[in-house]
């Protein structure tokens, strides 16, 4: 019995480990967006960098300077993007139209906000670019959106967000519909 014992704790890790990995199941391969920008959240608070903040509507252009940036706050609008969650399995199809890239696109017989989620990876598979596409609507308004962040600033070693980007419109059923982007750069 001991040794069955001992070749269960070799054994066990190794099992539990695997269960992380790339299979042929092809919605493993799902990047866990909601993981990736928590550790972006602790990163960039500890560098306490600036940024500054482009806002365009159509009542016009602003562009300000921000220290002090709350990054929960600032990166929460990126969470919708994650399509990892397990009621979304099987929901997307995925494409490679470049070898860096991963394109998540929802099937049409399937209701999800995230239509598209695409990936660019660098070298040793570093994400480069996260896009997604988001549609929201119900009787009141239609809301359209694509969040972009993109990780190709290098700070100690590690690579943090160095711009992101919001773009879309919303439409309320009584009014006509409002443009809006705003754009940001890590300083």
């Amino acid at each position: 019995m001991q040794p069955l014992r001992f070749l269960l704790l070799l054994v066990l890790p190794a099992l539990l480990m695997a269960c992380g990995e790339v299979t042929g199941n092809p919605d493993s391969r799902f990047v866990p967006v909601e993981s990736l920008i928590e550790a972006q959240i602790k990163l960039l608070t500890s560098l306490n960098l600036k940024v500054e903040k482009q806002v365009r509507t159509d009542q016009g252009t602003e562009t300000k300077v921000f220290s002090n940036i709350n990054w929960q706050k600032e990166l929460s609008a990126f969470r919708v993007a994650d399509i990892s969650k397990p009621g979304l399995q099987g929901a997307y199809t995925i494409e490679s139209p470049e070898a860096n890239v991963r394109v998540f696109r929802l099937k049409e017989d399937q209701n999800a906000e995230v239509q598209t989620l695409k990936i660019e990876l660098g070298e040793n598979d570093r994400i480069k670019s996260l896009e997604a596409t988001v549609d929201d609507q119900n009787y009141l308004y239609h809301t359209r959106r694509t969040f972009r962040l993109n990780f190709d600033r290098q700070v100690n070693g590690q690579y943090t967000v160095s711009a992101y980007q919001i773009a879309g419109s919303q439409k309320l059923i009584w009014s006509e519909e409002n443009p809006f982007s705003v754009r940001a750069k890590v300083l």
